[in-house]
This record gives structure tokens, sequence and C-alpha cells, in this order.
């Protein structure tokens, strides 16, 4: 991680920075507005820190200095993708840098950024962070979930939609998962605990994604037999179940639907209703 100066009339390096060689430099936020009480700065609910409080942050502290996110260590193959059903080892390294880089308060929406009219130096800093984060975010996602996310405006709000969107496609992925589990083989001259713990790691990364809901798993059985012939149906099924009220009965009839082309009058011909779920005795 490098950081630098983000304006000419930026304070210098520290006096133990230079003798560390470090290339951090230090931004000193402006004082607070005429007439303000630093110490009563509303923050939905939470003190902020006052732009006078802000003299006292360390050196290297993200909130006076630029950061370029980057972590040499990322996996090349670690690239989210929502028929890999990676989002939680995805999202688990993501944290882990924003930690080790002390920006884990860009992904925390209860965390507001500085305010620009308070503190504007401060604000253009957390500005220039968040898009090295986001930059960095977007390098390691594949190319459908960096269509859904590139024009959001902020690291969060891409973080929190990436999660849904991933999160949304559990029973789906889920099935990607039993399937590709289920091409696993035990094979002369491999290690029987290697084989072991790729089932394994399947296994664990099925149960990460939640509980089976047995109608979203038929769904999800469904779109994913439109795969081979009607693959560009997908799309189309798929943005039924992103209503709250959806119901089997309507994905199976826009299936039928598209399939056959049928219409009467104008609206989908109704070729299955879902049988109604016995009640126990």
């Amino acid at each position: 991680m490098s950081s630098a100066s983000t304006s000419p009339a930026a304070v210098g390096p520290s006096a133990n920075a230079a003798a560390n060689g470090s290339s951090t430099q230090n931004v000193s936020p402006s004082p607070p507005a005429a007439g303000v009480n630093p110490n009563q700065l509303p923050h939905d609910g939470i003190h902020m820190q006052s732009a006078q409080a802000s003299y006292d942050f360390i050196d290297g502290d993200p909130l006076c200095s630029v950061v370029y996110v980057d972590d040499p260590a990322w996996p090349t193959e670690l690239c989210l993708d929502r028929s890999l059903g990676n989002w939680n080892e995805w999202s688990h390294r993501l944290k882990l840098v924003c930690m080790g880089q002390s920006l884990a308060e860009w992904l925390d929406v209860t965390y507001n950024p500085p305010d620009p009219d308070v503190d504007p130096r401060a604000h253009r800093v957390w500005t220039l962070n968040d898009q090295s984060l986001s930059a960095f975010m977007l390098l390691h996602v594949s190319q459908e979930d960096y269509k859904a996310v590139c024009d959001l405006p902020d690291s969060r709000t891409i973080f929190a939609e990436l999660r849904k969107l991933h999160e949304k496609l559990g029973n789906h992925t889920q099935i990607l998962l039993i399937e590709k589990a289920m091409k696993i083989r035990f094979r002369p001259g491999m290690p029987p605990t290697q084989t072991w713990d790729e089932i394994d790691t399947i296994m664990e990364k099925i149960k990460a994604i939640g509980p089976i809901d047995y109608d979203q798993l038929k769904t999800a059985f469904a779109i994913h037999a439109l795969t081979d012939h009607y693959g560009s149906l997908q799309s189309t099924v798929q943005s039924i179940t992103k209503r709250d009220n959806f119901t089997v009965s309507d994905v199976a009839n826009r299936i039928f639907d598209l399939v056959y082309g049928s219409t009467r009058k104008g609206s989908t011909v109704c070729y299955y209703m879902a049988p109604k779920s016995k009640k126990a005795s």
C-alpha cells in the first residue's frame, strides 16, 4: 500500500515518517466553521469525529492519507462469479484486505464519510480512497457482475449490491455446487484426502448459503434446466424471482409461455397450478 498527499497545502511528512522513509503524507483537515461546536456535529445519531479532533489522527490514518488499494497476494483465480458460488470466499478475502489497510469503514453503511462542508479535505481523501477501493473490487468480479454494479456511486453500494445479487441466487448457486460436486471422482495416483477435501470445500459453500427453501430450490432447478437449449430465456424467468410475491406457478407458466410462445387475447395461458401444500395432521 502506498500513500500520497492530496494537496500542495497539505502538511508534509512527519519527522518520524521521514526518518523511516515512509511515503505517507498527512492532510491536515480544515478547522470547524465559525460558530460550530466541533463536538456536536450530527452523524446519524453518532457524534462524528470533529475537525478539531482530526488534528490528532495518527500518521497514515486513511481519513488523512490517500490509499492505493492493492493485494499482491490476491489469488489470481479468485474472481467473484455467480456460477461458482464463491461469494463467501470472495467477500471474506475483500474484508481482510480492507481491514489490513484500515479501510473497513468504507464498506460499513452505518459509518458516514466526512462532511464536505465541515471538512472538505478529509472528504476529498475519503472520496479518492473510495474510488481506489471500488476499482479494486471491480477488477476481481465477473463480467456479468461488473455490468451490474460498475455505475454505482461508491464502494459500499457496490459491495451491498453484489451481496444482494449473490445471496438472491442462493438456491441456484447450491444447484451449481451440487452439480460440481457430483463430477468429482476419486482417481488413481491422487491422494484420496485431496478428493475428500474438494468435496468438503463444496459442502461448506453449500451450507454457508443457508437452509434450503424447497419452492426456491424447485424454481432454481427449472431455471437451470433452461441452460442448454433456452439459455437466452433464463434472465427473463429470473426477473420473476425478483418480485417479493412470486410463486412456483408464476415461474412455471412463464417458462411454458416462453417455450410454446402461446398467448390468448394478450394474456399468458395458465398451463400449471402448483398443488396446495398438505396440512400436517
